[in-house]
C-alpha cells in the first residue's frame, strides 16, 4: 500500500519537475533571442510544411505494417515478432519515402550546373 502511493507521489513530483525545467528553459531562451535582437520566428512552426503528408504516409504505412504483420504471425506462428517487426519496419520506409520526396522535390525546382569540363572527373 505505502509502495504505491510513494511511487503516485513519485511520478507526479517528477512531471511538475520536468514541466518547470521546460518551461523555465523556454522562457531563457526567449529573453536570449529579445536581447540578443533575433527573431522568434523558429517558433511558430511555420516550416512545418508537409507534416500533414509526413503524418498521413507515416500512420498509412503502419496500418499496412499492421496488416501484413498479422498475415505473417498467422502464417509463420510467430505471434508478436514479425507484426512488431513489420510496424517499425514499414513506418520507416515512409520516413525514408518522405524525405526522400521532400529532398527530390526541392531538387527539381533548382537549375543543375554544368561546367562543361568533364576533366575534373578523372
Amino acid at each position: 500500500m505505502a509502495s504505491e502511493i510513494i511511487a503516485t507521489i513519485g511520478f507526479f513530483t517528477t512531471l511538475m519537475v520536468l514541466g518547470t525545467i521546460y518551461l523555465r528553459n523556454r522562457h531563457r531562451e526567449r529573453l536570449a533571442l529579445i536581447q540578443y535582437g533575433k527573431d522568434s520566428s523558429i517558433f511558430s512552426g511555420k516550416d512545418r510544411k508537409n507534416s500533414t503528408l509526413k503524418f498521413g504516409l507515416l500512420f498509412m504505412s503502419v496500418g499496412a505494417g499492421l496488416l501484413i504483420g498479422i498475415f505473417l504471425d498467422s502464417v509463420f506462428n510467430t505471434e508478436p515478432a514479425c507484426t512488431f517487426a513489420c510496424i517499425f519496419i514499414f513506418g520507416g520506409f515512409s520516413l525514408i519515402f518522405y524525405h526522400q520526396y521532400l529532398n527530390g522535390r526541392s531538387s527539381l525546382n533548382m537549375p543543375k550546373e554544368e561546367n562543361g569540363n568533364d576533366d575534373d572527373l578523372i
